[in-house]
């Protein structure tokens, strides 16, 4: 390799002269949606009391993350951890197994008014209507 000719990908071999680490530019962090962090933040908030009373015997956050993630399907801490800190977006079945672990639905858990069911107070979730009403009563 001559000392004119840079590479494209990757770093440059040590010998050659060129002591620069070369970046990809496609590789940027990606971006997300201020709907999508809402989103993140509501699934949050509706979580963490929920984990809190699933395993009240737990104090430290990071068992608690811990037996979740095995409860759930086997999940490594790092992956629950990165659910609540809202780092990433969980896939569908990653929600659905966090979801059933603790005794709720997505759709609530995803919901704008989470409701934590209390063993002492029971609250009813806001009744949705069907999108089939909706269009009946345009």
């Amino acid at each position: 390799m001559t000392p004119d000719v840079i590479p494209v990908f990757g770093s440059t071999q040590p010998g050659n002269g060129h002591k620069v680490r070369l970046g990809l530019s496609y590789m940027a962090k990606k971006v997300v949606s201020k709907p999508a962090r809402d989103l993140r933040q509501t699934m949050i908030a509706y979580l963490s009391p929920k984990i809190a009373a699933e395993y009240p015997s737990l104090s430290s956050l990071s068992d608690r993350y811990r037996k979740l993630g095995k409860d759930a399907g086997g999940y490594s801490l790092s992956t629950i951890q990165r659910v609540m800190s809202g780092d990433t977006g969980p896939s569908i079945d990653t929600l659905a197994d966090i979801a059933h672990t603790l005794g709720c639905t997505v759709a609530e858990m995803l919901s704008a008014a989470p409701v934590v069911k209390d063993h002492q107070a029971h609250q009813k979730s806001p009744q949705l209507t069907p999108v089939h009403e909706l269009r009946r009563r345009s």
